[in-house]
């Protein structure tokens, strides 16, 4: 019965209070991405928790074309990959974060490059910064 901006805040921190474990460490392999379930036993990394928060999420009825999963580059972190959830609701692309409990608008964060996004209903590709590239004319 909540409205949306309270059910985003309210799902954000409650996963955000699992704890944090590498996949090597929880899973034994450099990279895997947990079901909810395995998530809430194991513990898991940033891609846990978001896909955890949007499934989550459409079981509380937010539309599967309206959210994505967007693998990031953190350049606020030396430029290392990074998960996140993105919502849209009221208007706007709100960021569900395991770094924070504080739900955000997109434009409120500039050290996120996004890669790729998926949702149930595809795989989304973003464009990379271009490089200007120096050759020589002779």
């Amino acid at each position: 019965g909540q409205d949306q901006e309270t059910q985003l805040q309210l799902v954000n921190a409650f996963f955000n209070n699992w704890q944090y474990t590498a996949d090597n460490d929880a899973y034994g392999r450099s990279d895997y991405w947990a079901s909810p379930v395995e998530f809430m036993a194991n513990a898991g990394d940033c891609e846990d928790y978001a896909i955890a928060k949007y499934t989550t999420l459409l079981f509380l009825g937010f539309r599967d074309e309206g959210m994505r999963i967007m693998a990031v580059v953190d350049n606020n972190r030396g430029g290392i990959g990074h998960a996140v959830l993105s919502v849209a609701a009221n208007g706007q692309e709100m960021i569900l974060d395991n770094l924070t409990n504080n739900v955000y608008s997109d434009n409120q964060q500039t050290g996120y490059a996004p890669r790729f996004a998926v949702n149930q209903s595809g795989v989304y590709t973003y464009a990379q910064q271009p490089q200007l590239l120096y050759v020589s004319a002779e």
